[in-house]
């Protein structure tokens, strides 16, 4: 049933006029060129990026071709309702999108349907019996099979015609909401999303030293703090691994840092003389501190892909990753070397293997070379507990304390009315105790913005999505904006089958940001005004807008203040340039049906999109503060009882000759008891802190 199924699609797909083989070679070694530039982009740029590039490949496909492109992404044949109005919909399935019937498909070919099916079936597809949505395992032999069956249609539609308009191309590659990281009052914790579910940092304290990383020249110094008195303990080199020999071009994604243990994530890049293209890996590095002075390392894990995210849930590390098998890695694939294409692991400096076969998961209708692993660590113990790999990759993930969910791209093609919409292809997990079990599936139009754009609360996931359509012009076959843009809140249940949704809202706008808090859903779009709605999602199968403020600007990012403000930290939008100044506002959101806009500050010379990064921004409502850097200095504004904001401090960033084009991104500011402490990969200021006096400088370290 399976191999029938994808026969039938391939036979859908409209021939390409030309189909010489060097043309065909050139187009697969551009889009490689961009796959394998290092060092890569930031992670959390992979996916938009992604999806720049196959959007791009798609017009050079068409406007080249007059074909579309198969890539070895999941196939979604659909006829499509354009659905353009605000709508409010409740039903018990995962998506309204109609199925296109076996008569849409168009036989003009010369070629007989019987013989094009003769073809096809010599490609051997895998037998896998699947469970109706619900995850199935797939053996080292499927996946090769899987695999190979890709790659080898691929070639099959390269050179053989074939008839019809329908295809779809697959873009390759955030229950406890209601924390939002608030430091104590001894010190600084890293902003965070879901309460007790820590994130990666880039700086960490544990109230008596300082962890810095240095993402310039990849090392971690660990500074003693004492009363603003600072002292460089120790550092630690990623050069310095046990594994480090086979790999370059390493990147220090974050650290944590929990009771005596700290843990340093990193990626590193190898490249292929075989596929003249580089494999990626993440490698996580456990050392003891109990004398920072001292760090004694207890062991390396390394898992397979380019890094997404972790997160540190009590002394349980979770590493998720992405790993797609692009044209040239196919075919040079060998049945005989499985970690070619197979999720594979490493503990200490161990070569890297697959996990069991009893590990590896698929769900029904998959097509794609791509997987998403999530591997647990105990930190304490210093071992691995679990290693789950999910054939059709990851982009972003949200995780609270008992589930994952990690959501990928999509784009289909909709023969009805002649567009690619995006879609965004969902996979849930569940953890208990460092054990991870695959469960659903779902999709939902359009795409995310970040972890913020989901959330799961009373065993509903809800997330946001800005659909777009490309529509394919009339003249000479190229992809163009159709202009309708719009955003949708869509809520699944626990098996992601899709109860209600609120669709057509904002039309040519785009998510900025969102937060979910309890029932209650904000989000931002932006084109030439902020409007930020609140959505009442109380009754999962009939969420609706309450209201929508409209002022200047935009916020990139959302932080509740308590149970009756709402704070906004994103930019004026004049230009909606790096050339804009950033902008805080308050918003009161005690009446969701009316929130209103409190107060808001201009910040000047600083860096409008620092709201990006919510891990950049210092937030305590103990100290009535908000902070972040600017383009020199870093900025504490101060919030009283009546939510006014006014300018507190001003403090000097370390600079030296490190500096980087990012060095505001990656400064954080964080209070130890009375002091404030400025660090970034150059160094560390401290200053004396005080309610009625200006911070003075007390010590300054350099790396």
């Amino acid at each position: 049933m399976f191999k029938e199924k994808i026969i039938k699609e391939f036979e859908a797909i409209k021939p390409s006029e030309q189909t010489e083989n060097a043309v065909l070679l050139k187009m697969e070694q551009e889009q490689e060129k961009q796959i394998s530039v290092s060092p890569k982009k930031p992670a959390k740029k992979r996916w938009i990026a992604a999806i720049a590039a196959v959007l791009a490949l798609v017009i050079i496909s068409i406007t080249v071709f007059n074909m579309p492109i198969f890539d070895g992404s999941n196939y979604i044949f659909t006829g499509s309702k354009d659905n353009n109005n605000l709508e409010t919909s409740s039903n018990n399935t995962a998506s309204t999108d109609n199925t296109v019937s076996k008569e849409d498909y168009s036989s003009s070919s010369g070629e007989t349907s019987s013989k094009k099916t003769e073809q096809y079936n010599k490609i051997k597809f895998p037998d896998i019996k699947y469970k109706n949505g619900a995850p199935t395992n797939i053996s080292y032999t499927q996946t090769y099979q899987l695999f190979e069956a890709i790659y080898e249609t691929e070639q099959q539609h390269k050179k053989h015609s074939s008839s019809g308009t329908n295809s779809t191309l697959g873009f390759k590659g955030d229950s406890n909401s209601n924390n939002y990281g608030n430091p104590s009052s001894n010190y600084t914790k890293t902003n965070i999303q879901v309460e007790g579910v820590d994130e990666a940092d880039l700086v960490k304290t544990n109230g008596k030293y300082i962890y810095t990383c240095n993402t310039y020249d990849d090392i971690l110094i660990i500074s003693e703090v004492n009363n603003g008195k600072i002292k460089k303990a120790s550092e630690i080199e990623l050069e310095n691994t046990a594994y480090a020999y086979r790999y370059n071009s390493p990147n220090l994604e974050g650290i944590y840092v929990s009771g005596n243990r700290l843990v340093i994530i990193s990626e590193y890049s190898i490249y292929s003389e075989k596929t003249h293209m580089y494999n990626y890996n993440v490698a996580v590095k456990l050392y003891d501190v109990s004398d920072p002075f001292y760090p004694v390392h207890i062991n390396d894990f390394v898992q397979s892909g380019g890094y997404m995210s972790s997160r540190l849930i009590g002394n349980n590390l979770y590493v998720f990753t992405n790993e797609t098998l692009y044209g040239s890695k196919l075919n040079v694939m060998k049945k005989s070397d499985i970690t070619q294409y197979l999720p594979c692991v490493a503990t200490g400096d161990a070569d890297l293997k697959p996990i069991s076969e009893k590990n590896l998961f698929i769900f029904d209708g998959e097509v794609n070379t791509s997987y998403f692993m999530a591997t647990s660590i105990d930190i304490n113990a210093g071992k691995r507990i679990d290693s789950k790999g999910v054939i059709g990759g990851g982009d972003e993930v949200y995780v609270n304390s008992t589930s994952i969910y990690a959501v990928s791209g999509r784009v289909t093609y909709s023969n009805n009315s002649k567009s690619y919409t995006p879609k965004t292809h969902i996979i849930k997990l569940t953890i208990s105790k460092g054990k991870i079990t695959p469960l659903a599936k779902g999709e939902v139009k359009g795409t995310v913005l970040n972890q913020f754009s989901m959330d799961e609360h009373n065993g509903y996931f809800r997330i946001v999505t800005t659909v777009r359509k490309y529509k394919l012009a009339t003249c000479c076959n190229v992809i163009t904006s159709s202009g309708i843009d719009y955003n949708a809140v869509y809520v699944l249940d626990k098996n992601l089958k899709t109860v209600g949704s609120i669709t057509g809202i904002a039309k040519e706008e785009s998510v900025y940001s969102v937060r979910f808090i309890g029932n209650m859903g904000y989000f931002v779009t932006y084109r030439q005004v902020d409007p930020l709605f609140a959505v009442d999602l109380s009754n999962p199968k009939a969420p609706k807008i309450l209201s929508a403020l409209k002022v200047p600007g935009f916020s990139d990012y959302l932080h509740p203040w308590g149970e009756d403000v709402l704070i906004g930290v994103g930019s004026m939008g004049v230009t909606n340039t790096l050339s804009d100044n950033a902008k805080i506002s308050i918003f009161d959101i005690r009446n969701p049906a009316d929130v209103k806009e409190i107060s808001n500050v201009e910040v000047p010379h600083s860096y409008p999109r620092i709201g990006e990064d919510h891990k950049a921004i210092f937030v305590s409502e103990e100290k009535n503060l908000i902070g972040f850097a600017g383009d020199s200095v870093y900025y504490l504004y101060y919030i009283d009882d009546k939510y006014g904001l006014s300018r507190k401090e001003a403090f000097v960033m370390p600079t030296g000759e490190t500096n980087t084009a990012n060095l505001t991104i990656c400064t954080r500011g964080i209070f130890i008891g009375d002091y404030f402490y400025v660090c970034n990969l150059n160094g560390i200021i401290s200053y004396k802190y005080s309610e009625n006096s200006i911070g003075k400088k007390i010590n300054r370290i350099s790396f």
